[in-house]
């Protein structure tokens, strides 16, 4: 008798997982809590939403568009998938969020509000959080080469000042890319930066594979990657030079060769790029409205 070896093991553990994944999505597509209400207990008050669509499905959860129930205000609602409840999954991801979103609700408006973590009727929990009209950036990006360099600067003056307001109350938001910002339109574009299941206090520790997007110290996850505000300000600068140039490139040489006179001096667009996405820390920018009085010059100039 034949015994499979441990890599021919290790093969078909991945291939069961991949199917499990993708009978798990299906089920989703097909199942759904369309007309249940949620309950959220805030500022003292009970609040109720009624769940009326679907909007898309994530790994850890899926969103719909909700209402309140008292006032008719259109919601987001985040419910986690049932089998990780099963697996004992740990919701601290919406709490977190939340917990994120309530620091610094009001602080700027590229920020979306949360209105509270509850249930589902059958016990599931929820997050209910503003409703975004409009698609990804990433979508955005995806349909033509290149942005206008003054849109395109704009918007990431916009993702600039919501990271401030993130950093002045001792956060970061850790996995900035264009999935996790929106846009409303293409004539006069309104921004928000979604997603904070990722975002941590100055103090924690945070380790990922790695992207495109994060900063050189971040990816690797070493000693003293933490607290670091300039991760955050290097992966605007990378979402920016791939508005500007169509792709994800480390060749600066491919970004628009502008130039502004600031305090008499020629700066290159060029060179701010390359100061926020220095691979060394110390040399980026090292605020977010340091990074944003740099690029300010391009915007007023350019369509």
């Amino acid at each position: 008798m034949s015994i499979a070896s441990p890599g021919v093991m290790r093969s078909f553990s991945r291939c069961s997982e991949f199917i499990a994944a993708l009978v798990v999505l299906i089920a989703h597509a097909a199942l759904g809590h369309e007309g249940q209400r949620v309950v959220v207990q805030s500022d003292g008050k009970q609040h109720e939403f009624l769940i009326d669509k679907k909007l898309g499905a994530g790994g850890f959860s899926t969103t719909y568009e909700g209402r309140n129930v008292a006032t008719n205000e259109k919601v987001a609602i985040k419910i986690l998938h049932s089998e990780l409840l099963e697996k004992r999954y740990d919701t601290s991801s919406f709490e977190k969020e939340h917990s994120i979103l309530s620091a610094v609700v009001g602080k700027h408006r590229a920020l979306p509000r949360s209105f509270g973590i509850g249930k589902v009727e059958d016990g599931t929990p929820a997050m209910v959080m503003e409703l975004i009209h409009g698609k990804t950036l990433g979508s955005w990006t995806g349909e033509t080469a290149q942005r206008p360099p003054g849109k395109s600067i704009r918007i990431a003056l916009e993702l600039l000042g919501a990271t401030e307001a993130l950093h002045r109350a001792g956060k970061r938001h850790n996995d900035i890319h264009p999935g996790n910002i929106m846009i409303d339109n293409e004539q006069s574009i309104s921004t928000k930066l979604v997603d904070m299941g990722n975002a941590s206090s100055s103090t924690d520790r945070f380790d990922h594979k790695g992207t495109y997007y994060l900063a050189p110290e971040q990816a690797a996850g070493g000693p003293g990657t933490h607290g670091r505000i300039n991760n955050d300000i290097y992966s605007v600068g990378k979402v920016l030079i791939e508005m500007l140039t169509g792709k994800k490139t480390n060749d600066l040489n491919e970004v628009p060769p502008l130039t502004q006179l600031v305090n008499g001096r020629a700066v290159r667009l060029h060179d701010v790029l390359a100061k926020a996405t220095m691979p060394d820390p110390a040399k980026r920018y090292q605020t977010d409205a340091e990074f944003a009085a740099a690029l300010r010059p391009f915007s007023l100039h350019n369509p």
